[in-house]
């Protein structure tokens, strides 16, 4: 079928000139006749009914052209360039035969694009030519294409051992505290499947879809799971660079770190409102360690289905737990303490680390629950 990323692209529209493309990379054979700007005037016509004051963040605009088995995704915004009222688009192209239908609503995907418009605004408006971000382009391409192909099957069987109990549960406890969401660092030629299907077991399977198993050289962006050789930056540096919670494991050294858990912790105030906590688990939470016993000490063919009714009973729960809080707070309120433990109690829930799953997995049903905590 070919590799899904065709093109990148960033154009222009204003009233003097109409649309203008200002730098494109082409990555693969389009196989199409139509002039490359009619794919560019998707994402920029019709602009000038809107109110620009809504295009001063990044807005994305997705389409399907099935009769050139092509989709794009813009990000578009404002800005005044040259006196002109201007608006400037970053748009990809990918084959629409080489993509699932969901990739294109990835929330990961439309953070990403969002990102990258910045800095090309960034450059605009500090006059730098748009080719420096060639380096960038060419890396995108490069992770697009992972993040598309990605995906995993879960295995026949969950290997564990005696050794293995507490780390099992202190990797189970962060991947479920920050959104099913893991790194997993690898020596050359270190043995990481175990580990790696064992936490796909206790990812749901919207999210299975976007697992990798194969060592990359780098983080992907949108990969629930996913291998990484050791990295080189400083740890500080490194773990600050990811923009949603993340739990990192150094599998060598046996260390698990939570990294951003804005689920139930706020970010810190520090000189840089954009640090975020990192804390290096020691114990694991209950919940987590009474799955791994009762996994181990279950027949080595019963595990697999030992791991979906955990799995199922995390989520009651958590659907519970979202019940209610509705009850509690029928109002869109704050979520104060004193409701939270109202609620623990209420539903069973025993400690702060278990909480802390509940909540974590709760607001990936219900993401308004985070701003709800974040008000109190």
């Amino acid at each position: 079928m070919g590799e899904p990323t065709l093109l990148c692209g960033i154009s222009s529209l204003d009233l003097l000139s109409g649309v203008q493309i200002l730098e494109k990379w082409q990555f693969g054979d389009l196989m199409i006749s139509e002039p490359l700007e009619d794919i560019f005037k998707l994402s920029l016509s019709n602009l000038y009914r809107q109110d620009p004051k809504y295009f001063t963040d990044a807005v994305t605009i997705i389409a399907e052209i099935n009769c050139l088995n092509i989709a794009t995704i813009s990000s578009v915004f404002y800005l005044q360039r040259k006196n002109l009222a201007t608006y400037i688009s970053l748009t990809y192209i990918f084959r629409l035969s080489s993509i699932r239908k969901c990739d294109l609503q990835h929330p990961s995907l439309i953070k990403f694009c969002k990102i990258f418009s910045q800095q090309i605004k960034d450059a605009i408006t500090q006059n730098e030519p748009l080719k420096k971000l060639e380096p960038a382009i060419l890396q995108s391409k490069s992770d697009l294409n992972i993040f598309f192909t990605s995906g995993v099957q879960l295995n026949t069987f969950v290997q564990i051992d005696y050794s293995s109990v507490s780390f099992y549960a202190l990797c189970l406890t962060s991947h479920l505290q920050t959104g099913m969401t893991s790194v997993i660092e690898v020596d050359p030629y270190e043995p990481y499947l175990d580990l790696a299907n064992f936490l796909l077991f206790f990812t749901f399977p919207f999210q299975r879809n976007y697992a990798s198993f194969e060592v990359h050289d780098r983080y992907i962006p949108g990969l629930s799971i996913q291998i990484i050789s050791r990295q080189q930056k400083p740890d500080d540096e490194f773990f600050n660079s990811f923009k949603r919670p993340i739990t990192y494991i150094r599998l060598r050294e046996k260390k698990v770190f939570s990294i951003g858990n804005i689920h139930y912790e706020k970010i810190t105030q520090t000189s840089s409102r954009n640090r975020k906590i990192i804390k290096q688990l020691q114990v694991p939470a209950p919940w987590p360690l009474a799955t791994v016993v009762i996994l181990l000490e279950m027949p080595e063919n019963q595990r697999v289905k030992g791991c979906q009714l955990q799995l199922e009973s995390l989520t009651n729960i958590s659907l519970n737990f979202l019940s209610v809080l509705s009850e509690k707070i029928p109002n869109n309120d704050a979520m104060t303490q004193a409701i939270i433990n109202d609620i623990c109690h209420e539903i069973k829930i025993s400690g702060k680390d278990d909480f802390q799953i509940i909540f974590s997995v709760a607001s990936m049903f219900d993401p308004s629950i985070i701003s709800k905590y974040v008000k109190t």
